[in-house]
């Protein structure tokens, strides 16, 4: 837009600045044009132009910097991946689709979009490995293996470093990790034999993956077992400040990060046939009484609950002290067991996924008990073929009778030298 040459400078339009503002475009320095402290080309001969009339103001930057309007941004590091952005706008004129808008998918108005892809993105992956249900492994992500609890162990005595107290205090928790390093190991060895369990499943029975929450401890024990067994095994991590990423034991392309903890409990629960719990923190006590919650008022399908370890179970929650003040009923006890063995909980959950089988739509209609009714997490994991008259009827039979002769086992050797890389799928 052209100004009337002898037009007061008070009285002309404000110079065009940059749509481009948000922080990720410090990097692309703005045209003279689009300078919001630059006078319009057309206004060069008048030392008298004034730049835009209205403040500009600050945003927040997803780096956690204040970027300006021209711009500029603090705390930003990934400036030059998005710097192409203001390049692009400041050579077009045009605004940014808002699927490119970092400010906005990244802002407090695309939190819907995140979750939404939080949601649809995992539903691709788990849906390309043709995977419809799980058995899901819940636990610390502070215990060790048994092989590293020993090491720690011997580095904390050989260490002689420190006042008296502080290496007794270094050796007791190294003990108390040994101690601790059984579950690891159970979870390890009851995760290897569900996994050769569910491969020896006869056709089209659908199979059973070992699911964790992605991180180290018990959830590393799980997916560790699997991998050991040949299987295919999924890992729904979360990102935290303080716990590291992912353990290496999870298949290519199964690996998750969520930022949404509830997306990843929505995961959890809709794919899940049998859960474990093993002793844990505020994060296992959250989600299981999430899940015993969602089966208690009939929102999630009953599978069976299995929580491993009865001295910590019982001294952690006094369950009866719920049904004696009558805040649940009686049966409210009936949705989960407390065991302390492998093989006492090998065989609830091969009994469980073989009523499952028996009862879900999995030989009706191939949703893998995702089905209508069935609750309302429904697996959208629908589209292998369908298993049809007699031969999904013997397939159960066979699954059936697979349950009074579980694999055999052998005993748990942990190698010295841990995996480092994942296994492929």
């Amino acid at each position: 837009m052209q100004n009337t040459p002898g037009k007061p400078a008070h009285q002309r339009p404000p110079a065009h600045t940059s749509h481009a503002t948000h922080p990720f475009h410090h990097h692309a320095p703005p045209h003279p044009m689009h300078s919001p402290h630059a006078p319009h080309a057309a206004h060069s001969a008048h030392p008298a132009h004034t730049p835009h009339p209205h403040p500009v103001a600050e945003t927040n930057s997803p780096a956690g910097g204040a970027a300006t309007g021209n711009g500029n941004a603090t705390g930003d590091g990934n400036g030059a991946a998005h710097a192409h952005y203001g390049a692009h706008a400041q050579k077009t004129r045009n605004p940014l689709k808002a699927y490119d808008n970092p400010d906005f998918v990244h802002g407090p108005y695309g939190r819907s979009v995140r979750v939404l892809s939080e949601m649809t993105e995992p539903q691709q992956r788990i849906n390309r490995h043709r995977i419809r249900n799980t058995v899901v492994f819940f636990g610390s992500a502070r215990l060790l293996s048994a092989a590293d609890a020993e090491r720690r162990l011997r580095a904390a005595e050989e260490d002689a470093s420190g006042a008296p107290e502080e290496r007794a205090k270094r050796i007791e928790r190294a003990r108390r990790a040994v101690n601790l390093s059984v579950y690891y190991e159970a979870a390890r060895q009851l995760a290897g034999d569900v996994t050769r369990w569910s491969k020896t499943l006869p056709k089209p029975l659908n199979p059973f993956f070992v699911c964790s929450g992605g991180g180290p401890g018990i959830m590393e024990a799980a997916n560790r077992g699997a991998s050991e067994s040949g299987g295919v095994t999924l890992g729904l991590g979360i990102s935290l400040p303080y716990e590291q990423t992912n353990n290496p034991y999870i298949t290519q392309g199964l690996s998750f990060e969520f930022h949404y903890f509830f997306v990843r409990k929505y995961w959890f629960v809709s794919l899940a046939r049998a859960v474990v719990a093993f002793p844990g923190g505020f994060g296992t006590i959250d989600e299981l009484f999430e899940l015993l919650t969602l089966i208690q008022t009939g929102k999630a399908p009953r599978v069976p609950v299995i929580l491993f370890g009865s001295e910590y179970w019982r001294n952690v929650l006094n369950f009866e002290l719920f049904k004696n003040w009558g805040l649940i009923d009686d049966e409210d006890l009936d949705i989960f067991h407390i065991v302390d063995t492998v093989e006492e909980a090998r065989e609830l959950i091969f009994q469980g996924l073989t009523r499952f089988c028996q009862e879900s739509e999995m030989l009706g209609n191939g949703t893998g008990g995702g089905g209508a009714g069935s609750s309302v997490y429904p697996s959208a994991m629908s589209t292998v073929a369908p298993p049809s008259g007699t031969h999904g009827a013997t397939a159960v039979a066979a699954m059936t009778a697979s349950v009074s002769t579980p694999p055999a086992t052998p005993p748990v050797a942990p190698p010295t030298t841990p995996q480092t890389t994942a296994p492929s799928a």
